[in-house]
């Protein structure tokens, strides 16, 4: 637990935290789902870090936006697949102790409509993982 916390606030390494630790730990955070190349000032505003996307770009450029207890200084900064821990999480913090998760769904539950050009002859129904459509 103390390690998680450490963590989650920038005194130790997210990365060290093991899958399911880091998954308890952000559990009973603010959470928005993303998809990769969504813009972090749009994961800040849907996680409710931000009231809008404007004053996320306003909390990069002021130098207060973490991704992964990693600064973000430029205001059209994506989250890349890298930004992933254990290919799901991305933390983002605003200053010093305002935390939220960005997380993507995993592949299995990416619902897609029947008859779509992706939907190469599979489809996830909403009811088996939450997703909609």
């Amino acid at each position: 637990v103390q390690a998680a916390s450490a963590a989650l606030f920038g005194r130790a390494e997210l990365s060290s935290l093991d899958a399911r630790t880091l998954a308890d730990a952000v559990a009973e955070l603010p959470s928005a789902q993303v998809q990769v190349g969504t813009p972090v000032a749009e994961a800040f505003a849907d996680s409710g870090l931000s009231p809008s996307r404007g004053a996320a770009r306003r909390t990069v450029t002021e130098g207060g936006a973490y991704v992964n207890n990693q600064k973000v200084t430029d205001p059209d900064a994506v989250l890349a697949a890298s930004d992933l821990l254990h290919g799901r999480y991305a933390v983002l913090r605003r200053g010093k102790k305002s935390l939220a998760v960005a997380t993507v769904p995993p592949p299995a539950c990416v619902a897609r409509r029947p008859g779509s050009p992706r939907h190469a002859g599979r489809f996830t129904p909403p009811a088996r993982c939450g997703a909609r459509i």
